[in-house]
Formats: C-alpha cells, sequence, structure tokens
C-alpha cells in the first residue's frame, strides 16, 4: 500500500470515528414542571419531593429529588437525554414521602412528549 493511499484510509477511519462519537453524544434537555396538591400540600421539614421521567417499561430516564418543599406550587426541573424518548412512551411521576411513608402522589402518571409547552403540572393527591 503506497503511502498516499495509506493516507486516505487513515482519513477516512478517523472520520467514520468522529461521526460514530457524534451519534453518541447525549442531546441534554432540560423540562420544567411544577408540584401542586389538590388542596394545600401540609409538610414537614423531613418531607422529600420524588419526580422521575420514567419509560413504559418502568426505566427510569431522569430522577430529581428535593426537601424543603413549602405549600407548593413546588417548581422542579429534570435533565434529560431527549433521545431517550425516542425509545418509547414516558410519563412523569410525583411523590412526597415523609417520616418513612408516602403522603402524596399523583393519581395517574403525567405522558411528556417532545415539544409539549412547560411547565407541565403535576397534581398530587393526599393519601392521608
Amino acid at each position: 500500500m503506497n503511502h498516499r493511499r495509506k493516507a486516505r484510509l487513515a482519513a477516512l477511519l478517523l472520520g467514520a470515528a468522529l461521526l460514530a462519537g457524534c451519534a453518541g453524544t447525549p442531546e441534554f434537555r432540560t423540562l420544567e414542571a411544577r408540584v401542586v396538591g389538590e388542596a394545600p400540600l401540609t409538610v414537614g421539614p423531613d418531607a422529600e419531593l420524588r419526580v422521575s421521567l420514567e419509560r413504559e417499561d418502568g426505566g427510569v430516564i431522569a430522577e430529581t429529588r428535593q426537601r424543603r418543599l413549602g405549600g407548593g406550587p413546588i417548581p422542579v426541573r429534570l435533565s434529560y437525554d431527549a433521545r431517550s424518548l425516542d425509545q418509547g412512551e414516558a410519563a412523569l411521576h410525583a411523590e412526597i414521602h415523609e417520616a418513612g411513608r408516602l403522603r402524596y402522589r399523583q393519581a395517574e402518571p403525567r405522558p411528556i412528549a417532545p415539544g409539549m409547552a412547560e411547565p407541565v403540572t403535576l397534581r398530587l393527591e393526599s393519601l392521608d
């Protein structure tokens, strides 16, 4: 193989490697939501809000946890790889735990689709 052919082959391999690297690069997005209760949320200082973006099969795409919640609405931001929404349906789940027990949760998960209006409102119901 002559020197010119080797250089061309090396350039082609380098280009292929760069394209493969770009294909694997995450496309990060931020999803804005707000959590509200059917009635004002009454939680103590040890309460923790968990909001997750999950695939239909139960796989977690992104998750955030917050303390010092107040009565609501509670702003939430989730960073996720937008390509994960291409792998099927996804939905937001929210719940508040306090003193080791589940106090509030959504009645139904909130489906998420690329390009939907934000902030997304997640309404929690009391389990007390």
